[in-house]
């Protein structure tokens, strides 16, 4: 049961995955290492509070690339190693993702940034 004290942050998130192209481009660039999708989580990401999904998918169609290029910087700070001349299709097709307009902290203690 909520507390009364828990509430809907003012922020929506997305839940940021990646699929077999990822894999496959990473595994393209390393000899010795194999990325297995099933070993790596999903990340969230928090994003301004919007009202609905429509809304984050417009917005994420322009500003794909501000989630893009973190998760490329994750395996290589190297961007000539980075696939050039990415796209919201690109972005589409190399990770899932899920939009959230509801977040709701069930924490009574305040949030952290690190």
């Amino acid at each position: 049961m909520m507390d009364e004290n828990f509430g809907n942050l003012n922020r929506s998130a997305i839940v940021l995955a990646y699929k077999q192209p990822f894999a496959d481009w990473l595994n393209s660039q390393e000899k010795d290492f194999t990325f297995n999708l099933a070993d790596h989580e999903s990340d969230i990401y928090l994003l301004p509070d919007f009202e609905t999904p429509e809304e984050m998918e417009k917005r994420l169609n322009k500003n794909f690339d501000l989630l893009f290029t973190p998760k490329l910087f994750g395996w290589y700070m190297d961007e000539s190693m980075w696939p050039q001349n990415r796209t919201f299709n690109m972005f589409q097709n190399w990770f899932h993702y899920t939009l959230h307009t509801m977040i709701f902290d069930t924490q009574k203690a305040p949030i952290q940034k690190f």
